[in-house]
């Protein structure tokens, strides 16, 4: 069997958005207007860099590229 991390993700969180952490650089949810869904603001803005930063269990941040198809 193979391991979907996303399955197991899910299971802890409701949305992996809210494990983005601010970042100057990339991509964050405060870049996204109230009301407006992240992947939606992703989708419209395909210019956008989609790397995020999270934090893992050892508090180091930890960057991650996105891939998003509809």
């Amino acid at each position: 069997m193979i391991f979907n991390w996303v399955e197991e993700l899910n299971k802890v969180h409701d949305c992996i958005a809210k494990l983005f952490v601010p970042n100057n650089i990339f991509f964050s949810l405060s870049d996204v207007i109230e009301d407006e869904y992240w992947t939606d603001y992703l989708f419209l803005h395909p210019e956008v860099v989609r790397i995020v930063s999270t934090i893992d269990q050892n508090n180091q941040m930890t960057n991650f590229e996105l891939t998003i198809k509809k």
